[in-house]
């Protein structure tokens, strides 16, 4: 995959695309994005390509109130190649009620000026959370397929 885009350029771009997920402004969102763009969930192996699927995502995934942050993240950014990495932390309700701080690592890839893949490794704090996002129903939807991790 290949970009011109600068390491502050990625940044810049994954950070207005984050805002515009966590605010559902999903239409802006998606303008980040290449059109064949794909996000990947790891531990769960599930890979979904293209605009719906990941729209669909979106407003189920960010209407999980546990999943809201507490506080604010610890974000740490570095550039692997092409790729930005990201790790964060942020305080969420668990599943038992708990207050616990989450982890996870987002990788990103580029083609041209837009975001091409995401890959979302998330913790077990935040496993148990992503089951109603990711049922049945929505796993049997074109552009979602399970994937080897």
């Amino acid at each position: 995959m290949t970009t011109t885009l600068t390491v502050e350029q990625k940044i810049d771009l994954v950070n207005r695309h984050a805002r515009f997920e966590t605010t559902e402004r999903y239409d802006e969102a998606w303008e980040t994005m290449h059109h064949s763009a794909v996000y990947d969930f790891l531990p769960a192996g599930i890979r979904l390509r293209g605009k719906e699927p990941i729209y669909e995502y979106w407003q189920r995934a960010f209407q999980i109130t546990a999943l809201q942050p507490l506080g604010e993240a610890v974000m740490r950014r570095w550039i692997r190649d092409e790729d930005l990495i990201i790790i964060s932390e942020w305080p969420v309700k668990a599943a038992d009620g708990s207050v616990q701080t989450t982890r996870g690592i987002g990788i990103f890839t580029f083609i041209d000026d837009k975001i091409a893949t995401e890959t979302v490794i998330r913790d077990h704090i935040l496993e148990p959370h992503m089951a109603p996002v990711f049922n049945e129903e929505f796993l049997s939807r074109p552009g979602v397929e399970r994937i080897t991790t």
